[in-house]
């Protein structure tokens, strides 16, 4: 949205990823990053034509987000959060088959309750009643955008280290946990593997 050259105000809950945002952001003076809430936030009545979030709008207060978004748009302005999340890919040769079962052996408190990885057409539109029932919105057109994504063992192994029901194993176990779904993919995957991911966008014009 930067590169396009649109005026942007973003809130970030945490001080160091708006830090990082606003290194990133040094070349657009037209892109403004504050720490706060949402919910918290002093925002402009119907001053704005977009309203998005990228994988975190399901952490807002479900009884604030819709109300403040509808009041920050411009009427026709729209609201357009997207999610990022793991669906199956034919390109992935069985690894997330196999890894299930390291997961299975050494951590399954992290998969209980799991359900099996879809294919992106088989994604819910999860937040589509949400929107609707809010009274607040036209009707919701929903986009679904899948890729196939090559990491490297060491590549994936630091993506791992970034989900935080990974990052709080006690040290050793999550060492030993990553040792072995690194040797998985060292031994058997030639040290690399492609993971599917899709986006799901839902877009939404205030009323």
């Amino acid at each position: 949205l930067a590169r396009r050259g649109y005026a942007i105000d973003a809130i970030e809950l945490g001080e160091n990823m708006a830090a990082i945002a606003r290194r990133a952001l040094a070349s657009y003076p037209q892109a403004h990053v504050r720490v706060g809430t949402f919910e918290q936030a002093d925002i402009a009545e119907g001053m704005y034509d977009l309203v998005t979030s990228a994988t975190a709008w399901h952490w807002v207060d479900p009884t604030v987000r819709y109300v403040k978004a509808a009041r920050a748009l411009r009427p026709g302005g729209a609201l357009a959060p997207f999610w990022s999340v793991h669906v199956h890919t034919d390109a992935d040769g069985g690894f997330f088959e196999q890894v299930q079962k390291v997961y299975d052996r050494l951590v399954p408190e992290l998969t209980q309750g799991t359900e099996p990885m879809r294919h992106v057409e088989q994604l819910p539109e999860a937040e589509r009643t949400e929107i609707e029932r809010s009274g607040l919105f036209g009707p919701v057109a929903v986009r679904r955008y899948g890729w196939d994504e090559p990491y490297t063992t060491a590549r994936y192994i630091a993506l791992l280290s970034t989900y935080s029901n990974h990052r709080t194993l006690p040290d050793e176990r999550r060492q030993h946990f990553f040792d072995a779904i690194a040797a998985l993919m060292d031994s058997t995957y030639g040290g690399r593997i492609v993971k599917g991911y899709a986006a799901m966008l839902y877009v939404a014009r205030r009323t």
